[in-house]
């Protein structure tokens, strides 16, 4: 049985969250804040879920320069209600350069308004480098 408590995914008291690679995260987007992110986020981005939480424009701020208009305007098409796919470059805590893998999802209330969005981002700069 999972439980979020202070907006970080628990799940059964156990590191299971933890032990999987794949940062996980839900945004209210009425409330702008994250309120839902698992722990390997840090292994990704090298900030913690706390600080996600925070500062819920740091997943923005991470995105290379190069790369940030194109995100953006990708991002455009939640509100259309389509669920979107893309691989674009951030920069970690550290200032390495990493590829990641970006899975978002929409959710509208019965009025149609967007209330939620919810990721999957993955670190594939492996498979970038081999490319």
């Amino acid at each position: 049985m999972s439980t979020i408590r202070e907006g970080v995914f628990h799940v059964n008291g156990s590191a299971k969250m933890n032990s999987i690679d794949v940062c996980l995260w839900s945004m209210d987007v009425p409330q702008q804040n994250v309120f839902q992110i698992s722990p390997s986020c840090e292994r990704i981005y090298g900030y913690s879920e706390i600080e996600f939480i925070i500062h819920p424009n740091l997943w923005r701020e991470s995105i290379h320069p190069i790369d940030l208009e194109a995100v953006e305007k990708r991002q455009q098409e939640l509100m259309w209600g389509k669920a979107i796919h893309h691989q674009y470059r951030i920069i970690d805590r550290n200032g390495k350069i990493k590829w990641v893998s970006d899975y978002t999802r929409p959710f509208f209330d019965e009025d149609g308004k967007l209330v939620r969005v919810d990721g999957v981002i993955m670190d594939i700069s492996y498979l970038m480098a081999e490319e």
